[in-house]
């Protein structure tokens, strides 16, 4: 049977949670003052106003168990990742946040398992807000830097793909083809001087080099069609598990885009209702993956 933690290990244990909701605060108010985007930067007020709701909960439950507040310093961790946010900029802080956000829930659930009811209760309500904080990033990191308009647009011009799909294969193909056929045709026009075995030699390598070639080609498609499924699968699960976590990350993603709450929640409502529409919208917001852009394994082996 576990045993009750003393009274101090529990203060010890609000206490950092009160200090990681303030430098949280901290954080979140600096990304929104380097962020330009006004979308992104009211998601991260929004970030901001949440860890303060936190610290207040955990500064109250502190006077409740007689300890004392913390003072509103900054470690020096908090400090050198706020000095960082500034010079690699506000997408790399918000990737290394998510993954803070992951680690801030795995330190909550391990405090369930001794403190009271009264902090469990704080904990179900803080947990639930670093689920949403980390769906949130999620979507700012999928919104970040101009190559995501850029991809939208390409997105809708299916010509772009075909083009861009079979040209490189070809430029690719023909330079590969054209080094090795050369060096075998040079390798036998210095052993002999007949031209009759210098054009077999020239013609078997041009065969032997286009099957290798469209087998290598055939199988790396292949592999790629096969990963885009597998993601497609995993995708459609969340759909399945956790609807409304897959709409509300919908809406955020049409907000950065311009929309407003009241369109992006009417665009995901409409889209709800076609299940296999709204799971088709997921895959090409959020991972990228359309049936235009997927890659053809008979198209990757012909060219």
């Amino acid at each position: 049977m576990t045993q009750p933690p003393s009274k101090s290990d529990l203060l010890h244990d609000v206490q950092n949670n009160y200090q990681r909701a303030r430098e949280g605060v901290a954080l979140y108010n600096h990304l929104a003052d380097l962020e330009k985007n006004p979308a992104k930067k009211a998601l991260l007020r929004k970030l901001a106003e949440a860890e303060s709701r936190h610290a207040e909960r955990w500064a109250a439950m502190l006077k409740d168990l007689g300890g004392e507040v913390p003072a509103d310093t900054l470690s020096f961790q908090a400090r050198w990742r706020l000095r960082l946010a500034r010079l690699l900029g506000v997408d790399n802080a918000i990737r290394h946040q998510e993954a803070a956000e992951d680690r801030d829930i795995g330190i909550y659930e391990g405090q369930r398992q001794h403190h009271l009811p009264q902090v469990d209760e704080i904990l179900d309500e803080v947990q639930e807000d670093e689920r949403k904080h980390r769906r949130f990033l999620k979507v700012l990191e999928q919104e970040a830097g101009p190559q995501t308009a850029l991809d939208v647009i390409l997105k809708r011009e299916r010509w772009h793909h075909f083009g861009r799909g079979w040209i490189s294969d070809a430029i690719y193909g023909a330079n590969d083809g054209l080094g090795a056929v050369f060096g075998l045709v040079s390798g036998v026009a210095g052993y002999t001087s007949l031209a009759h075995w210098v054009l077999v030699s020239g013609l078997a390598g041009t065969v032997a080099s286009a099957l290798s070639m469209a087998a290598g080609a055939f199988l790396a498609a292949k592999s790629q069609t096969e990963l885009t499924e597998a993601e497609l699968a995993r995708e459609k699960a969340e759909v399945e598990e956790n609807p409304e976590e897959e709409r509300e990350e919908l809406e955020l993603i049409y907000q950065l885009k311009g929309f407003s709450p009241d369109e992006a929640r009417l665009l995901v409502e409409k889209l709800s209702e076609r299940p296999e529409q709204f799971m088709k919208t997921m895959a090409a917001e959020e991972l990228g993956i359309s049936e235009i852009n997927a890659p053809s394994p008979v198209r990757a082996e012909g060219v």
